[in-house]
This record gives structure tokens, C-alpha cells and sequence, in this order.
């Protein structure tokens, strides 16, 4: 893992991370076809997380490192209450 670790924050550079609310990034999943989904990752705000579209080049590299700071990999196709009550546990001060 800490091999992985200096690699991480170069690559996490280049990714256009959108920190967005629960309500948010559960809007932007809730329209993610399989082919197009929203990759979550922790964020370091509070009430806040990460989500970017999984399938770009860059997010597929950050996505094959397996990091502790993703959350899942999201479309609407998926139980989205679930997929929220997911999120929602790894984001701090969630309401």
C-alpha cells in the first residue's frame, strides 16, 4: 500500500474531484447509466464527499490502485437507497 501511496496524490491531481453534498452526488448518480457511472470517494470536508465519472482514463487509473478513499462506483441502475445509506456512512457529519 505505501508504494500505492505515492502515487496517489499525483493522480488525484489530475482527476476534477466535484466535492458535493449527500443530495448532490446522489442526483448526479441517479442519472449514471452503467456505461457512464459516478465513482465516490471520501472527501476531507465535513457533510461532503467526492464523486467523479468513473469511466475517463485518468479516473480508471485512480480506480485500478483499489484506494482506501473510494467509496464505490455508482449507476441508477443500483438500489439507490442503499447505494445512499453506502455513502452516507463514510461521509463525515452526514446528516
Amino acid at each position: 500500500m505505501e508504494a500505492n501511496a505515492a502515487c496517489v496524490r499525483p493522480i488525484f491531481s489530475e482527476v476534477t474531484m466535484s466535492n458535493g453534498t449527500l443530495s448532490n452526488i446522489m442526483s448526479r448518480i441517479s442519472s449514471a447509466t452503467p456505461s457512464s457511472p459516478i465513482a465516490v470517494f471520501v472527501s476531507d470536508q465535513p457533510k461532503m464527499a467526492n464523486a467523479v465519472f468513473a469511466d475517463t482514463a485518468v479516473s480508471k487509473r485512480v480506480l485500478k490502485l483499489n484506494m482506501p478513499e473510494l467509496i464505490g462506483v455508482y449507476d441508477a441502475t443500483m438500489p439507490l437507497l442503499h447505494v445512499r445509506e453506502e455513502i452516507r456512512a463514510h461521509i463525515v457529519d452526514a446528516p
